[in-house]
């Protein structure tokens, strides 16, 4: 599963550690797919190479996405792993991973890790999109730079890349779209050929009709 998952020989080392660990304690009625993708997802967390489980459910078998997240769950509570010890997921490898399968240039990829990093969910903020994973934003930070820089991009396509519902894709693009101005570095692209390009009108952050 690690290989077609292509993640280095040190998420497989440690999925291994948790997954003895896991059968240790016990871990009853579970298919064994679902636990061996769980152990493989929070090995990518805490190895700091995340995979979402959307990316790890088609390398398993006989399982699905719910129930490797409910794997996940348990194991989390049996074995007593904590946030701390998962890690924060890094919009940073997903923008890199995600760029280059979207074949995005080094100045798109570089705009696309400033946008999602200054779009990342805060607590601390009131915006309309941090209620939204951050994996969520981070795919419709992509949709945004494409066309911020000019050329199109289908939220179906980048959906497919990143495993993102086509929906969710749409509804955050338009709420990053209103405040692209603030989000869209100025070295990339200008704030007036910004907003022509993405049918933006009036005062900087306003969206078009």
């Amino acid at each position: 599963m690690c290989e077609r998952l292509g993640v280095p020989d040190v998420v497989y080392d440690r999925s291994c550690e948790i997954f003895r660990d896991i059968h240790a304690v016990g871990i009853k009625g579970r298919k064994p797919s679902a636990v061996n993708a769980a152990c493989i997802f929070i090995a990518c967390r805490q190895e700091k190479i995340p995979r979402t489980f959307k990316e790890i459910t088609p390398v398993a078998q006989d399982t699905n996405k719910v129930e490797i997240w409910r794997v996940f769950n348990a194991i989390k509570d049996k074995l007593k792993i904590s946030q701390a010890k998962l890690g924060v997921i890094s919009t940073t490898s997903f923008v890199e991973r995600w760029s280059s399968t979207l074949k995005l240039g080094p100045e798109a990829k570089k705009a696309a890790k400033e946008i999602a990093t200054i779009a990342c969910p805060n607590a601390s903020h009131s915006r309309k999109w941090d209620t939204r994973s951050h994996i969520s934003v981070t795919a419709a930070a992509l949709l945004l730079t494409v066309r911020a820089g000019g050329e199109d991009l289908n939220p179906a396509e980048v959906a497919r890349r990143t495993g993102v519902a086509v929906g969710t894709i749409k509804d955050v693009y338009e709420e990053l779209r209103a405040e692209a101005v603030s989000l869209v570095p100025g070295w990339f692209v200008e704030p007036a050929e910004l907003q022509r390009r993405l049918g933006l009108s009036g005062a900087p952050g306003s969206a078009a009709g």
